[in-house]
């Protein structure tokens, strides 16, 4: 397998080759951040676009790509990017892995599929980030999102057309499907509790808090938090968080920089108080939580 993979990453290391310069390289991570994911605006938005490679039992979609990404494979790969000094392509990759895997361990089920309790706890561990939420919050203080994980139920509910293995047949598939629900049987529900920042504090009376919004870092990872989640009926489980995105600071602006869907179905900018004041009144997103991407 490790000459397979290393036949496919040669491959792409040309396009890999001059994302980083000497100079961002030297740069803070915030500035590195902020530099790399610029060159990616206008990616378009394709969900779950990276997998566990051509050798992946369940999930065969490349190990890491550039042309597509959804709003998490975004932020872990600018992440990625701007952890990697002198456009070293392995170590890129390599921090790519650990960044998606618990351990760097590639497989289904060790990949960070929840932020609450796999993608951020995981990645707190391996020293790629921090919770900075309170510490923004300052005086204005925090919340709290609660919500009960289920991953036996989660993986009791994937369906076929969620395996991706080409020139599998049918009956391969029913196969593989039985043995993805199974590895849920490993575990119990997980309480999740996460500090926010909640919209009507980023807002007082409809209009931003400037003094909030000042303390937002450029170059941190932003979750948007909908605290106990329901989506039981469909993925078999509650979440706290619906979105990943980047902050960064164009132009002097605080601005969210993010793969989205709607009507832009690609990576775009968008000034982050204009875009958090579309959820006030929001039924369900609440508020966000901040991450700051270690050095």
């Amino acid at each position: 397998m490790r000459n397979l993979l290393f036949g496919t990453l040669l491959g792409a290391a040309v396009a890999f080759s001059g994302v980083l310069s000497p100079a961002s390289a030297q740069a803070s991570v915030a500035e590195r951040i902020q530099q790399i994911s610029a060159k990616y605006l206008g990616t378009p938005y394709v969900l779950d676009p990276f997998g566990e490679g051509e050798n992946g039992k369940f999930d065969r979609d490349p190990l890491y790509r550039f042309d597509a990404f959804d709003c998490t494979t975004y932020v872990e790969t600018m992440m990625a990017l701007a952890l990697s000094h002198d456009g070293d392509f392995n170590e890129f990759f390599n921090t790519l892995q650990r960044i998606r895997y618990r351990d760097g361990t590639i497989g289904y089920v060790t990949r960070n599929h929840f932020p609450e309790v796999d993608w951020i706890p995981n990645n707190t561990r391996a020293g790629f980030i921090s919770d900075v939420t309170e510490a923004v919050a300052g005086p204005f203080g925090v919340q709290q999102a609660r919500a009960v994980i289920d991953k036996r139920s989660w993986y009791e509910h994937k369906q076929l057309d969620q395996l991706n293995v080409p020139g599998a047949s049918r009956e391969q598939k029913e196969l593989l499907l039985s043995e993805l629900r199974a590895e849920g049987v490993k575990y119990q529900p997980e309480l999740s509790v996460m500090p926010y920042i909640g919209i009507d504090q980023l807002f007082p009376s409809g209009e931003p808090n400037a003094e909030l919004f000042a303390r937002i870092p450029p170059g941190s990872v932003l979750n948007v938090v909908r605290p106990d989640w329901d989506l039981s009926g469909t993925e078999g489980t509650h979440l706290n968080v619906s979105h990943q995105a980047l902050v960064v600071k164009k132009d002097g602006v605080l601005t969210v920089r993010h793969a989205t869907t709607g009507s832009f179905q690609r990576v775009v900018d968008q000034p982050l108080a204009e875009w958090l004041h579309g959820f006030i009144g929001h039924p369900t997103i609440k508020g966000i939580n901040l991450l700051r991407i270690r050095e």
